[in-house]
């Protein structure tokens, strides 16, 4: 869930009439998997205790599409910002030399998940760690009004 804070190509582009848009190469309606990382903490410290860590893990905090998540950072920025899925082309030109590696990646989870096709893993569930953080509530923790770019 950092990478939003973090990852300038996530962040929204003003288009010129006082609104904004998310724009990479993932489908709008394609769920992602969201990890807040004090969740990672959580999860580490119950395999390590349970012994659980000889199998794979998945730590997935929420699932969202881009256009929840867009809604939501909307409305905790207070600004209207509409998300627009871009070709590869097009997104490396709008992040040059790391574009179209990113869009690659996004169409690879896309089309596999983002486990890849047919992983074995544990799930929170099984691992009983109990509730991880919701994106609503990761995102209402945080200040969001510098969150635009002009």
């Amino acid at each position: 869930m950092e990478n939003w804070i973090n990852l300038p190509y996530l962040k929204p582009k003003q288009t010129g009439d006082g609104t904004y848009t998310i724009r990479t190469a993932f489908p709008p309606d394609n769920l992602v998997s969201l990890t807040a990382v004090a969740d990672i903490g959580r999860c580490v410290s119950t395999l390590l205790a349970t012994g659980a860590a000889a199998h794979p893990v998945v730590v997935v905090s929420d699932r969202r599409n881009m256009a929840q998540m867009t809604a939501t950072l909307a409305a905790a920025a207070g600004k209207i910002i509409t998300y627009e899925q871009v070709s590869a082309e097009q997104f490396e030109i709008e992040n040059p030399g790391l574009g179209l590696m990113l869009a690659q990646m996004m169409a690879y989870m896309a089309e596999y998940g983002f486990c890849g096709d047919n992983t074995q893993t544990i799930g929170t569930e099984e691992l009983g760690v109990g509730h991880l953080t919701s994106f609503e509530r990761f995102v209402s923790a945080k200040d969001w009004s510098s969150f635009c770019q002009q």
